[in-house]
């Protein structure tokens, strides 16, 4: 419900298909040009599509990608690596970032450029990073007591959900020496388009 007087901004994604070239039936054409538009709307709001055969392929791939992720992540089957953080003044290691890496079966090591922003666009991200820091957290209380130990963690802004805070507490309860150590980073790009309730959360 908006307020008398509200502005909303509207933005549209437009897929084209013509007749006869693309199809030659209503229900053929208007699936065409649905193909385009859903490939518009991962080029961003505010842009059209024109229907091309390599579009149906590529869709169908993405799909099949978003499937694949989906049971990953509900049957656990995604990696965390731990790349060292070293302090360049003496060269002594002082702390770890969990990343998380997918190997699929059939396609092989799946690059995270490929498979995150299909997981932020799906909102597998959420699951995904709350398995990322439960897994990558139970590691730190295992191997990384030594005094300013850090463990660091990307966390995407669509993760900063209202009981986001309360798991962070929780997890910290276990430990508040390790939670000292416990550092989530967010990039500047991801905060500059995160909605004014996000910045309301971090300061929780």
């Amino acid at each position: 419900r908006l307020d008398s007087g509200a502005t909303v901004v509207i933005g549209a994604s437009v897929g084209i298909a013509f007749y006869p070239t693309d199809a030659q039936t209503g229900a053929a054409l208007l699936q065409r040009a649905d193909t385009a538009m859903y490939a518009a709307k991962q080029r961003g709001s505010g842009v059209y599509c024109v229907y091309s055969p390599d579009l149906s392929q590529a869709i169908r791939d993405r799909l099949e990608l978003e499937g694949r992720l989906s049971r990953a992540v509900s049957e656990g089957l995604l990696e965390i690596l731990f790349q060292p953080q070293v302090r360049l003044s003496d060269g002594q290691m002082v702390g770890v970032e969990a990343l998380c890496r997918w190997h699929d079966e059939e396609l092989g090591e799946v690059s995270p450029q490929v498979f995150i922003p299909i997981a932020e666009e799906t909102g597998l991200i959420r699951p995904l990073g709350l398995w990322l820091l439960r897994q990558a957290w139970r590691d730190l209380l295992g191997w990384g007591r030594e005094e300013g130990f850090f463990l660091a963690i990307n966390v995407s802004t669509r993760q900063l959900t209202d009981d986001f805070a309360d798991l962070v507490r929780e997890l910290i309860g276990t430990c508040q020496e390790c939670g000292t150590r416990l550092e989530m980073e967010l990039s500047e790009v991801s905060l500059v388009k995160a909605p004014p309730e996000v910045g309301e959360r971090l300061g929780a």
